[in-house]
């Protein structure tokens, strides 16, 4: 207001665009002053979270960051490393480029899963029944970690050999692919099977049922891709009952995987042998 009022006093018509400032219509000072309250206790609100929340912010940045520097790295330096590993063994390009838009379809979507973390973190805290050192969705960050390195891991250094065990044999290609998904699987078991204590740790039910809807479709990631490989490849050897049947590992009975621990863990064996089970009913098919 007092910008607009030194503009009018060095124009020429002053005193009538001082009239017309005057008419206006604006706010009581009264108003004003609990408007301003607001936007300071709402500020004050902020900076007591973030000193309460120090540690967990802290980190979030600093996990942030380390992601960020990873997937870049993996998109040129690891994508380096994969083109000269493979050329030096005369595998074509074709081939090997397929590998790595598999494995970045796999590191895109445990991508996606951090921020949701985070964001859930920033929200509030997850009680727990143990106490423990570092906060749930740290913990949750830190499996996700470890999953995201058992995938690099399996490419750098094993999927090269799976193609190299099937390159000569007839119908190969399909057995690679099976293989190679039951491989991935082997991670996913592996993840469930840490989810296990984090869940089970948690003293509300809605973060348990969050953490299982978090995890969701990182569980049926192998599911959804051997299905859509099948439906890709028109592969009528493959009967429709076992097909069925692989589709229905999708379907999760929550209450089982809440009911306690034991429960859990019996669920996550039974579709873990349920999967690797129908895995080699449709090798066998495309063997005959």
């Amino acid at each position: 207001l007092e910008y607009r009022i030194d503009e009018i006093d060095e124009g020429e018509n002053s005193l009538r665009e001082l009239a017309e400032l005057e008419q206006e219509k604006r706010v009581s000072f009264a108003f004003l002053a609990e408007n301003t309250a607001k936007i300071i206790k709402n500020a004050l609100r902020k900076i007591e979270y973030f000193e309460a929340n120090h540690t967990f912010v802290m980190n979030a940045i600093n996990i942030w960051e380390n992601w960020t520097e990873g997937y870049r790295v993996f998109k040129t330096t690891y994508k380096e490393d994969m083109k000269n590993d493979c050329e030096d063994d005369g595998i074509e390009e074709e081939i090997w480029s397929a590998w790595y838009q598999d494995w970045q379809q796999l590191r895109y979507a445990i991508e996606l899963k951090m921020q949701p973390v985070i964001e859930r973190g920033l929200r509030g805290s997850m009680p727990t029944n143990k106490e423990v050192k570092t906060s749930v969705p740290e913990q949750l960050i830190n499996i996700l970690d470890e999953y995201k390195k058992q995938i690099d891991k399996f490419y750098k250094e094993e999927r090269k050999g799976i193609y190299q065990k099937f390159a000569f044999q007839a119908g190969g290609d399909l057995q690679e692919k099976f293989e190679t998904e039951s491989s991935l699987y082997k991670f996913v078991a592996m993840l469930q099977s840490e989810l296990q204590d984090i869940i089970f740790n948690c003293k509300n039910a809605e973060d348990r049922v969050w953490i299982l809807n978090w995890a969701n479709s990182l569980l049926d990631m192998q599911i959804d891709e051997v299905l859509k490989f099948v439906a890709n490849n028109d592969l009528q050897k493959i009967s429709h009952t076992i097909l069925d049947e692989f589709a229905a590992l999708k379907q999760k009975n929550y209450d089982i995987y809440l009911a306690d621990a034991k429960a859990y863990s019996e669920e996550k064996a039974r579709r873990e042998k349920a999967y690797n089970s129908l895995i080699f009913k449709m090798r066998k098919d495309l063997a005959k």
